[in-house]
């Protein structure tokens, strides 16, 4: 029997300390992705098809806005109002009241009288008030200053004196009363009146605008619709108050100006079959890309499946080769959880992280370099917004990676002490070990519960921190793109454009960091298996030919002077052991916790 003083070991576990415990990252990382590299090799024809294609659907999902941006161009060329069109029609009417010809013609209508008989007569008239008078006078000393202040300042006057200083008069051999001379004045100061047919004509004859006639009736139904907006500043105009304007023009005016205007006119309508092209064309490259995408996942989930099953018949085989000092030293569950759990992590890292990799990297400088190319301003906006974002997700991130480890320790942890338990169940209840293993399982399990609750609760924010991150770039982008679409540096579909470049942005960026972090369990899941591959092998037993049969077994085993010891003990468990076992003996080696040794 064995010296209990020598015995300075705990109670042996089922394996090394920490055998339980989730590896997060490689020993050594370089070494190990360049050992699983080297060992890919054998598929390197599905790895590349698959990057292949996954990089050519990043390149085409790359060119997509672009495209969408002409598209929406082409589209709202047809559901806005043909502002050319519009600004040659007004032009075109407002030039027969307005040009230097037509205010010439226009005092030629009016046929002032400021004679100074007349001028005498209403000064001295008992039937005008004095206020009017006044007013009358007021206006004279205006007109002597300026005399091309004269039209302008008559509308002023009072409707008494208007009737002295205007006559009945035959223009062109029209008759023009002093009631249609009024109305054009009031018509001219932009306010309600109605001119008369006579007038209509003499001022505004029929015109031909963009091959369409106008009649002299249409045209003062423009200028009376318009005259409450200023169509010349189109930074003053309300639009929706000119959409509305716009619904009640006469047709003639509405046919020029309108969004499915006729070929001959200035602008085209919108060009239903150039939208057919570029659609198809768009729909065509996402049809395209997805089916790249899905062939990338069926080429790379073969690969993965196919190097999984290479290194789960190596470590089946592997197995059967290694001596049992090796199962001494590791536990059971060590060993599974390297055929099993470490070869998926493998399996999905490579399924879902090599490809993100390449790709995500060649959208991610794709889309740089097109935003760019677009629009340098734009460009700029959409990263500095993003990069805020993310800036700011990290130092989230940051702080809240130890919650991470320490749930996965925790997990560990516990899995260990539910390992030990269950498979050492009956020893437990013998030796009335249930309510110690269940207050430490408690322990053990709160511990997990509070690192899952914080470690949780932060993951919880990262698709909220990703929403705002792409809406933040979303209204940056809005902002300056509406700025810059003001001053016409833009089109409205390098809006639509930049925003889509914003999710294109924004994705390869959480998706790279998602890859790498997947890449260190797997590096790490490698390095288990490659150390579980590389262990030492027994040596070759075929040259062993010997058998003892069983008529020369006497029974008789005796051992002389054994020492033991476990892996990590400085001092042997067992020193200078020597016993003799006779033929039909039990005996039982027993240390300090009763266990049998």
């Amino acid at each position: 029997m064995s010296n209990d003083k020598e015995n300075t070991r705990e109670p042996r576990r089922h394996g090394p300390p920490g055998a339980g415990k989730a590896v997060e990252k490689a020993k050594n990382f370089r070494v190990a992705i360049k050992r699983l590299f080297h060992e890919l090799n054998a598929f390197k024809v599905l790895i590349f098809i698959s990057l292949f294609l996954a990089t050519a659907a990043s390149i085409l999902a790359i060119f997509t806005p672009n495209i969408l941006s002409d598209l929406t161009d082409e589209i709202s060329k047809g559901l806005v109002v043909n502002s050319k069109n519009l600004e040659t029609v007004t032009k075109s009417i407002t030039e027969n009241v307005t040009s230097d010809k037509a205010m010439k013609n226009i005092q030629e209508i009016l046929s002032i009288d400021l004679s100074e008989d007349n001028i005498r007569k209403i000064l001295t008239s008992t039937e005008i008030s004095q206020e009017d008078k006044v007013t009358f006078n007021s206006f004279l000393l205006k007109v002597k200053e300026d005399p091309t202040n004269a039209l302008t300042e008559l509308s002023s006057l009072p409707e008494n004196i208007l009737k002295s200083i205007l006559k009945d008069t035959t223009y062109k051999n029209t008759k023009i009363t002093v009631e249609d001379k009024i109305a054009l004045l009031d018509f001219l100061a932009n306010k309600d009146a109605e001119l008369s047919t006579n007038l209509s004509k003499i001022l505004l004859p029929e015109v031909k605008v963009l091959n369409k006639t106008i009649s002299s009736k249409d045209q003062i139904e423009f200028l009376t619709i318009f005259k409450s907006l200023d169509i010349k500043d189109k930074k003053d105009v309300d639009v929706n108050k000119l959409y509305k304007k716009i619904d009640e023009l006469p047709e003639s005016i509405k046919t020029v100006i309108s969004p499915t205007s006729i070929k001959t006119l200035v602008e085209p309508k919108m060009d239903l079959e150039k939208i057919k092209n570029i659609t198809i064309l768009l729909a065509s490259l996402y049809i395209i890309s997805a089916l790249f995408n899905y062939f990338e996942s069926i080429a790379m989930t073969e690969a993965a499946n196919r190097f999984a099953q290479k290194l789960r018949t190596s470590i089946s085989k592997k197995i059967n080769k290694l001596p049992l000092k090796y199962f001494d030293a590791h536990s059971t569950g060590d060993i599974l959880s390297r055929i099993t759990n470490d070869i998926d992590t493998i399996a999905q890292s490579m399924n879902e992280s090599l490809s993100t990799l390449v790709s995500a990297t060649a959208l991610l400088l794709g889309t740089i370099i097109m935003m760019f190319v677009t629009n340098w301003i734009l460009a700029i906006t959409a990263i500095l917004s993003s990069l805020f974002g993310f800036i700011f997700m990290f130092l989230v991130l940051g702080k809240s990676q130890k919650y991470f480890t320490e749930r996965q320790v925790e997990l560990g942890n516990l899995n260990g002490h539910i390992e030990e338990v269950y498979s050492g169940i009956n020893v437990v209840k013998v030796y009335n070990g249930t309510e110690e293993a269940n207050k430490k399982f408690d322990e053990l399990n709160k511990k997990l519960y509070n690192a899952n609750r914080k470690s949780q609760f932060l993951s919880g924010l990262m698709p909220s921190m990703m929403q705002f991150i792409g809406n933040f770039g979303y209204v940056a982008v809005c902002i300056v793109g509406a700025l810059l679409t003001m001053n016409g540096n833009i089109t409205f579909g390098v809006i639509v454009a930049f925003i889509t470049y914003v999710r294109l942005f924004s994705s390869p960026l959480s998706q790279l960091a998602q890859a790498t972090a997947r890449l260190q369990s797997t590096a790490a899941a490698s390095e288990r298996v490659y150390e579980f591959l590389d262990e030492k092998e027994m040596s070759n037993q075929k040259e062993i030919t010997k058998v003892l049969g069983k008529e020369q077994a006497a029974g008789k085993i005796e051992f002389k002077n054994v020492v033991f010891k476990y892996d990590g003990n400085e001092k042997p468990t067992i020193k200078n052991f020597t016993a003799s076992a006779k033929p039909g003996q039990k005996i039982a080696i027993v240390g300090p916790t009763g266990a049998g040794k």
